[in-house]
């Protein structure tokens, strides 16, 4: 049991939900606070009395703290932005954080958690640790699968964030021409309205087979469907991974204890 605490705790505080809510670690905190006072005395005459009962007081206090953080850095942020004063709440949650982490890690070696199933559903539900396939990794898990999770996750993110930055700015610099083949684009300059700066406009002076005359060289609706075939295929692999990701959670859970 104290090598399935120390996992799941290492996997409660990758966990961005847990980050954001401090939903895992109060459960964790509950937990320690109800395992049977025998234990908890035997600890304690191995580490001192009152070791236990202090260290838990630590982390229900920096628990509070950054949770009040937490909430201060939404209103700032809702209200007024990213600014300084965000930045300072949420480092100092962050800071919090890390300190709640090695405490608890800490205890849990101390004291084995007799429940763990909600913390683990807390870390499984996690965008860091479904991309990183952490839960294998920690499980342990089958290393092939946490390498097919991997490869899978990257590719599909990575795609999905190279889209972003580059696909609107592709319709807004060849959006403007007729629709055709993708290395046809940018032979007679870019679109008016694009960021790119030193091209020519030359594509808008033509009179047959580049944007029809009403348009005023303007994006066509068929620009819509650049990048859509890229992203289709990122979407098609990270729906796979994740209902990989979904069908071990149990198993993954049950080699926590081995």
């Amino acid at each position: 049991m104290a090598k399935r605490s120390e996992d799941v705790v290492s996997l409660l505080f990758t966990s961005e939900v847990n980050l954001l809510t401090g939903i895992g670690d109060l459960a964790l905190i509950t937990d320690l606070q109800g395992a049977p006072s025998a234990q908890v005395a035997k600890v304690g005459e191995q580490e001192g009395a009152g070791t236990v009962g202090r260290g838990i007081e630590l982390v229900s206090a920096l628990w509070a703290i950054r949770v009040a953080l937490n909430v201060g850095t939404l209103y700032i942020v809702v209200g007024f932005g990213v600014t300084l004063a965000a930045l300072i709440t949420g480092g100092l949650s962050l800071l919090f954080y890390g300190i709640q982490y090695t405490q608890l890690d800490r205890l849990t070696q101390l004291v084995p958690l007799q429940d763990t199933a909600l913390m683990y559903a807390v870390a499984y539900t996690s965008v860091v640790n479904f991309v990183l396939g952490l839960p294998y990794r920690k499980g342990p898990g089958p290393y092939y699968l946490w390498m097919v999770q991997i490869l899978v996750s990257f590719v599909g993110v990575g795609i999905i964030i190279g889209c972003a930055f580059s696909v609107p700015e592709i319709r807004d610099a060849y959006g403007c021409y007729s629709q055709r083949s993708f290395m046809e684009l940018g032979a007679l300059g870019v679109c008016p309205n694009s960021t790119l700066a030193g091209h020519s406009h030359a594509i808008c002076q033509q009179k047959v087979g580049a944007t029809p005359p009403s348009s005023h060289c303007q994006i066509l609706p068929w620009a819509g469907t650049i990048g859509a075939g890229v992203l289709r295929f990122a979407r098609c692999g990270l729906a796979l991974g994740l209902a990989l990701y979904i069908a071990t959670v149990e198993k993954n859970y049950r080699r926590l204890g081995q």
